[in-house]
């Protein structure tokens, strides 16, 4: 009896010694299970931010090449829109503010000429911009009320007499000369600047 009695002993603490090895190997198991899941989650998080970061970098980049309202197109900081209309200076400035703009006073000149090269066929040679002297003579101010600091050579000319008054300013593509004085009721393409 006592020998039936430690076989069941031995037979129990062997069942239980079963278990608690099968509970270790399943707690080992799920132990291994939650590491590996930690491990992919966190790549996949990275992957993720990633994927986000790249997504927010798409949408500034078109949301700053949309920046310009149509028909104004983007160049550097700046949106433009060229209009082929032969037209006076008073015309062209009144179109421009009717666009939500005014005629252009480009910070980047050479930039805006590259825009007017893709208009060529189009302007032909001389387009409006927005500065005069109109105000007080000999003293050209843009728009937004800063000064004309780069000038054609020997610009502006001062031919001013009492019939013929240069009090307009064109810029030119077919001279060197870029910026120049002319008469305002001149007729010619011009170029509108969106603020």
């Amino acid at each position: 009896m006592v020998h039936g009695l430690l076989i069941a002993l031995l037979l129990s603490c062997l069942t239980v010694s079963t278990v608690v090895t099968e509970d270790n190997d399943v707690i080992h198991e799920m132990r291994s299970t939650m590491v590996v899941s930690q491990l992919m989650l966190a790549e996949q998080t990275a992957v993720l931010q990633e994927l986000l970061n790249a997504s927010r970098s798409t949408l500034r980049f078109f949301a700053e090449e949309s920046s310009c309202p149509y028909p104004y197109k983007k160049v550097l900081d700046e949106c433009f829109y060229v209009c082929g209309k032969k037209v006076t200076f008073d015309q062209a400035r009144q179109h421009c503010q009717g666009m939500a703009g005014d005629l252009a006073h480009p910070k980047h000149l050479h930039a805006l000429l590259s825009l007017l090269f893709e208009y060529e066929q189009i302007i032909g040679g001389n387009v409006w911009m927005g500065a005069t002297d109109s105000h007080q003579e000999n003293t050209w101010l843009w728009p937004d009320g800063s000064p004309v600091l780069k000038w054609g050579r020997g610009e502006p000319s001062r031919l001013n007499s009492a019939s013929v008054k240069e009090d307009c300013l064109e810029l030119r593509l077919e001279t060197n000369m870029l910026l120049n004085d002319v008469i305002c009721t001149k007729k010619m393409p011009f170029v509108c600047q969106h603020p």
